[in-house]
């Protein structure tokens, strides 16, 4: 039960660090800006708040911006508003997203818009992945927590040296279960499917990028549950055969006495 517990709740940080964890990584937003939905709402806004004062057509300015977007440095200038619609759509932020005048000068290339207001993002918090925030978080305190406290209750047993073995490996294979579940599927599969927003694309990029660590873990914990296995099975068998026949039937003997 600790081992199962423990894995449950690393698994659960993980899930926490990858989908619920805000951040203004330039990668992160470059993946962002690679969902056709996310480029083209923001290069709408942009084009059409600026191409006013720039004496331009509405169009043909988004149609630059969505090129500018769509090379990584270009990506990179959006990871502040990312991040603020990210910590917006999993309750973490209260007031709008906005892409203030320096942003939208680094990204039209032209000074005349420093003094225009900032542009607010149509991003709202999605009430079912804020709970799940929640949930989440607090799924894994209690499952480190029981998996502690489990651990103590199996320490003061003292188990036998076998039992302890099957533990570890039953520990690693299910963290190798789930640490791509919650790593992996949840954030491309089960998140997305909450809600047709088009800001929910940066959950998928999340899980993106953080899939050569989730599927790296797994693979790891799965490699070492065999090992665990294997070896404490070959160490079981050599055990039986270098033992006499007669000591086999005392302990026989002195279970049945019991």
């Amino acid at each position: 039960m600790s081992a199962l517990l423990v894995a449950l709740a690393i698994s659960l940080f993980w899930l926490q660090r990858v989908a619920f964890t805000p951040s203004t990584d330039a990668d992160l937003a470059t993946a962002v800006m690679a969902d056709d939905g996310v480029r083209s709402e923001v290069a709408t806004l942009i084009a059409s708040a600026d191409a006013p004062v720039l004496n331009r057509s509405s169009a043909r300015m988004r149609e630059f911006i969505v090129q500018i977007l769509q090379v990584d440095a270009g990506g990179a200038l959006t990871a502040p508003f990312v991040e603020d619609a990210h910590a917006r759509i999993i309750g973490e932020r209260d007031e709008p997203v906005q892409i203030a005048a320096g942003q939208q000068v680094a990204i039209v290339r032209d000074e005349r818009v420093a003094l225009e207001p900032p542009i607010t993002l149509p991003v709202q918090e999605i009430g079912i992945v804020a709970a799940l925030d929640t949930i989440t978080w607090w799924m894994m305190v209690v499952a480190a927590g029981l998996g502690l406290l489990a651990l103590l209750v199996g320490i003061v047993l003292r188990p036998e040296k076998g039992e302890a073995t099957l533990a570890l490996a039953g520990g690693f294979a299910a963290l190798a279960l789930l640490f791509p579940l919650f790593g992996w599927l949840v954030p491309v599969a089960l998140l997305p499917a909450i809600s047709d927003d088009t800001w929910m694309a940066i959950f998928p990029a999340l899980a993106a990028q953080a899939r050569f660590v989730t599927f790296a873990v797994a693979i790891v914990s799965l490699v070492l549950a065999v090992l665990v296995v294997v070896t404490t099975s070959g160490a079981r068998q050599r055990r039986q055969f270098s033992t006499p026949l007669g000591v086999g039937r005392y302990r026989e003997q002195q279970r049945w006495n019991r």
